[in-house]
């Protein structure tokens, strides 16, 4: 019975300390990072209808030192949506920034009803204004949110 109860008390006492020494669960959720890829200026723009080169807009710039650092951004909600100014020629071909703007089919007969011609067409457009192409970081929770452009080419968001 004794050797029962100190092997008990003894694996209480182990996960207690073991518990203890972990950090909290929480710590880990509190920041997120979202690594994002953009060679080129970002555009950062409080409302998801605006355009890059909105009043309220945050640029950041390549060449500016300061935006390396974190910088807290405008901004309510889940999402961040910021633009980057990309002049690579082949992202013009890049079919993730191209949509459907209209589709059309006409019909036209004889009046015999023979002889019809079909015709179809199909709008297609791109959200980029100006070499600005549009994106949209996800945080996951409604937070305060900091931004900064890295070294390597990218662009970071950092949730808290």
């Amino acid at each position: 019975m004794k050797t029962t109860i100190l092997v008990l008390l003894t694996a209480v006492l182990i996960t207690g300390v073991g518990a203890a020494a972990q950090k909290p669960r929480a710590a880990y959720a509190q920041t997120q990072v979202v690594s994002e890829q953009c060679d080129g200026n970002v555009a950062i723009v409080p409302n998801d209808d605006d355009p890059p080169d909105a009043p309220n807009a945050m640029v950041l710039r390549r060449d500016d030192p300061d935006a390396y650092e974190w910088l807290q951004i405008p901004g309510n909600g889940k999402t961040v949506r910021w633009y980057c100014k990309d002049n690579n020629f082949w992202r013009k071909f890049d079919l993730r920034e191209w949509h459907f703007t209209s589709v059309y089919i006409d019909a036209k007969c004889a009046q015999t009803g023979d002889n019809c011609i079909i015709s179809f067409n199909v709008g297609v457009g791109t959200g980029a204004v100006n070499g600005w192409y549009p994106e949209t970081s996800h945080c996951s929770r409604e937070s305060v949110k900091f931004a900064r452009l890295d070294s390597n080419q990218g662009f970071e968001v950092r949730c808290t």
